[in-house]
This record gives structure tokens, sequence and C-alpha cells, in this order.
């Protein structure tokens, strides 16, 4: 039989929650890009509408391209 493994002290848990929050952060963050960027460009650049979709390859293929 195994034994308990010791407790947690209190740097690996300020770690952990350091990285929850940074994972939360970049999700949130990530949403926003992936929602509004094309649109944005498209409206800001004033690029035409069909430009969306062309944009959205891109930026898919970007992200799929990334390390």
């Amino acid at each position: 039989m195994l034994a308990d493994p010791p407790p947690l002290n209190e740097l690996p848990w300020s770690r952990l929650v350091r990285l929850t929050l940074f994972a939360f952060v970049m999700g949130f963050v990530s949403a926003a890009y992936w929602i509004f960027a094309p649109d944005l460009v498209v409206t800001l650049g004033e690029l035409p509408a069909s430009a969306t979709a062309w944009l959205w390859l891109a930026v898919g293929v970007a992200g799929s391209a990334a390390p």
C-alpha cells in the first residue's frame, strides 16, 4: 500500500493559482480574438465584407502553423 503524499505548502498553491489565472486570462483574450479580430480588421481597415472569410482562413492557418 502507498503512503499518503505530504500536504502542499503555500508555494505550490500560489503557483497553481497564478497558472490558473493566467490560463483563464489567455482563454478570455483568445476567445475575444477569434470572435472579433477578422470583423474588426474589415471594419477599421475598410476592407470589403468578402475579405472576412479570407481573414478567417489566414488566422486559422497562422494558428495551425504556430509551434
